[in-house]
């Protein structure tokens, strides 16, 4: 009986799940697309309206496919925790775009009432009969409700699944997870003046050069590495110390970033208000404060504006544009770096502890091998291929790979805790420079049937897999297993 409505609850989790996802895709075809043909707004207009929603789509595209290809390949109880904690941590894409939500309705409301043709073409959109008469101010809710949503539905689960059930350390887990992400979320709303200046610098700074060449995308409202959500911390202009060149700076909490500007500034400082029109370029990579040191002028005499900035092997000679400037400059520099030092080791010590806890509790080890992919399809064509591994809350990569038959050849390990419920997940990826990275295919494989294979073959295994969700494709992975 409690089987019985555990199932029901995934049903709803599933179900509610394939709904709002219906949703997200009818906003992008029934409302943007429109918009965008009509030419009635700006680019500029349209990110600030709709911020990331095709983020939002590729996120639960990839959480709805994974949750239906476990459900074609179930054999006894349903699971549905590992997915859970896979997919949570990658929901990123809604603390950006939960936190510009007020901007966004703020923008909407002065556009239907200064803009009648804008007003008369949003009323076209709304006639279709999907959209059931509801207005887009009801559709640009929808992920901020379902975001909140999350906990509830997991919390439900999670009391109807009893401690001896194979998916309840999963989805134990799966919940905090959850309320990790509101959390976030929730942070980021209050956040509004921090948000609103990341946005700001999200449209006018060109990053597509700097992001071609690093190989990934530059989303400054999202969050960081080690350190939480992305805050900014301080800005102002700058000048080389010898060439003189005018730079504007922008110090968060996690790394420097350095812009060059068309208009020149003349002595003047920067300001978001004063110069909400000014498009900027990046000077060059983030300054990552972990790498960074401050020190003095590069000036040999005596100097009251200078400073230094050294990154590796280079010195990088600034100068504010007053005294006062630079002794402010000073101060944010270093409390950035030393609070960034300080939140990078807790953050580090808690890993270590959550992966000495694992250790302890794991029963041993699987080796992985994903050798190659084959016949991987992509409707652009050009494909960067890449695999994403997973095993509960454990997750590896491989590298980026051109065109359809990758070869990776990328060794990973997977600490196992229950041999007959443990799931591994392989998903192929296409990397994209300015979008998020396309969904091209998942399979699992049960560590059960993986350590079956290598006791009949006294050895390794090697296997054939068939990627589902997906035109094409299969990839090819070695398998062993190390019991403890």
């Amino acid at each position: 009986m409690a089987e019985k409505k555990r199932e029901n609850l995934i049903q709803e989790l599933f179900k509610t799940e394939e709904n709002y996802l219906d949703n997200l895709k009818l906003v992008f075809e029934l409302f943007i697309k429109p918009i965008r043909t009509s030419n009635i707004l700006t680019k500029q207009e349209i990110s600030i309206l709709f911020i990331n929603w095709k983020d939002l789509i590729i996120t639960n595209t990839k959480l709805m496919k994974s949750m239906r290809i476990r459900k074609t390949m179930e054999q006894t109880q349903s699971t549905v925790g590992d997915i859970l904690c896979e997919n949570f941590p990658a929901m990123t894409a809604y603390i950006r775009f939960c936190s510009s939500q007020l901007s966004a309705a703020a923008l909407l409301q002065k556009l239907v009432e200064m803009r009648p043709e804008f007003d008369t073409l949003l009323r076209q959109c709304q006639s279709h009969p999907k959209v059931q008469g509801m207005p887009l101010s009801f559709y640009l809710l929808k992920p901020v409700k379902r975001v909140t949503e999350y906990p509830l539905l997991v919390e439900r689960i999670l009391k109807n699944t009893p401690e001896e059930h194979p998916d309840f350390v999963c989805i134990q887990e799966a919940f905090n997870r959850a309320k990790i992400l509101c959390d976030q979320v929730n942070e980021g709303m209050r956040m509004k003046e921090n948000s609103e200046r990341l946005e700001w610098l999200q449209i006018h700074v060109d990053l597509h050069t700097e992001e071609k060449a690093l190989q990934e995308k530059i989303t400054f409202n999202s969050l960081t590495n080690s350190v939480g959500p992305r805050r900014f911390l301080h800005c102002g202009v700058l000048k080389k110390t010898k060439s003189e060149k005018e730079l504007v700076g922008f110090l968060f909490n996690d790394f420097l970033l350095l812009t060059s500007s068309s208009t020149t500034f003349s002595g003047h400082q920067f300001s978001f208000d004063k110069h909400h029109n000014v498009n900027l370029k990046l000077y060059r990579q983030p300054m990552f404060l972990s790498l960074l040191t401050l020190g003095p002028s590069v000036r040999k005499e005596e100097d009251t504006v200078g400073f230094s900035l050294k990154l590796g092997d280079t010195v990088l000679g600034l100068d504010a544009l007053s005294v006062n400037d630079k002794t402010l400059w000073n101060s944010k520099l270093s409390e950035a770096i030393s609070s960034f030092a300080v939140n990078e080791k807790k953050f580090l010590t808690k890993q270590k502890s959550v992966h000495e806890n694992e250790t302890k509790e794991s029963k041993g080890r699987l080796l992985l091998i994903i050798v190659k992919g084959d016949n991987i399809f992509d409707t652009n064509g050009n494909i960067h291929a890449y695999c994403e591994a997973s095993m509960g809350s454990q997750e590896q990569k491989t590298a980026v790979v051109s065109g359809c038959n990758p070869h990776w050849n990328a060794s990973m390990q997977f600490l196992i805790k229950d041999v007959t419920q443990d799931i591994l997940c392989l998903t192929v990826f296409d990397r994209d420079f300015f979008s998020p990275n396309e969904f091209l295919g998942r399979t699992e494989i049960r560590v059960g049937d993986i350590v079956s294979g290598c006791e009949e073959r006294r050895g390794p295994v090697t296997r054939t897999l068939k990627l589902l969700e997906a035109e094409s494709g299969v990839i090819t992975v070695k398998l062993d297993i190390q019991m403890f």
